[in-house]
């Protein structure tokens, strides 16, 4: 297998990898299909990476070694034109993560991380994080949720807003399955006509599959007040909202609860607590 060439990374620690990696893929779209390992600091041992650089996974890929503070890591190594000399014939790609500039003996590309923009490019994520949803695009939906918390969004934030996204789809889908018109739908929903148009447009949820996103946005509003991991919720959010989407994921039968009104007429069979 021929080595992908190594890269040293020079990165500001402070910037998140999701603001820069995106950049880097472009560039190296390969990275994105390798399997990754992880490193990092002082108390790395480069005879373990090494013999990591040079072994195979069971299914023989190839790997992404991944070596963060890679300047404080080479404090330790006497003779760097060595360790250099046997990352040439590794078969594998490493990639060296550091806030400085690369060694003088280092042989390889050097690439130097964009610096974030203040240009509200990431505050905007948590509108692609649900338009990707919508697609079912995983990763895509898994990068933008990635981009909405590092700007500082609040998980409870993103929850609700996701949340009044589902709840105002099914008001439109119903609205249009009884034939109203987008005047009479945009007078009582006060909704910009592009969202309605957009679920005009988007694949029908049967109600089954209703039931469930409103009962995983119920389980994850519990989860987020009862201390998980942010992160882990809205992602397992994320791909189970995808699963549904794309018919996936086991349905249970929709059972009927208290049902909401719009327009004078009946509305969800299933109402989520918070609706």
């Amino acid at each position: 297998m021929k080595p992908r060439k190594h890269v040293w990374i020079q990165v500001n620690e402070e910037v998140p990898r999701s603001f820069w990696w995106a950049e880097f893929l472009k560039g190296h779209s390969w990275a994105e299909r390798l399997i990754e390992e992880k490193w990092a600091g002082e108390s790395l041992r480069w005879a373990q990476v090494v013999d990591s650089s040079r072994s195979f996974t069971l299914f023989a890929r190839q790997k992404l070694l991944l070596i963060s503070q890679a300047d404080k890591a080479l404090k330790t190594v006497k003779k760097i034109e060595e360790l250099f000399q046997e990352f040439q014939d590794c078969p594998h790609v490493i990639l060296l993560l550091s806030e400085s500039a690369p060694p003088k003996a280092w042989p390889f590309e050097q690439w130097v991380a964009p610096e974030p923009q203040e240009d509200g490019r990431h505050e905007k994520a948590i509108f692609r994080w649900m338009d990707q949803i919508d697609r079912s695009d995983l990763r895509s939906c898994l990068r933008e949720l990635e981009l909405s918390l590092d700007a500082g969004q609040h998980p409870l934030a993103l929850l609700q807003m996701l949340t009044r996204h589902y709840r105002m789809g099914r008001l439109v889908t119903y609205a249009v399955k009884k034939g109203l018109s987008e005047a009479e739908i945009t007078r009582s929903l006060k909704l910009p006509g592009f969202v309605i148009q957009k679920w005009r447009k988007a694949p029908r949820y049967s109600q089954t599959q209703w039931t469930h996103i409103f009962h995983k946005l119920s389980e994850a509003d519990l989860f987020l007040k009862s201390g998980y991991d942010e992160k882990d919720v809205l992602r397992k959010l994320s791909h189970d909202l995808c699963q549904i989407r794309l018919k996936k994921m086991k349905l249970l039968s929709a059972r009927p609860a208290r049902p909401g009104f719009l327009f004078g007429s009946p509305l969800l069979q299933v109402s989520p607590s918070f609706f």
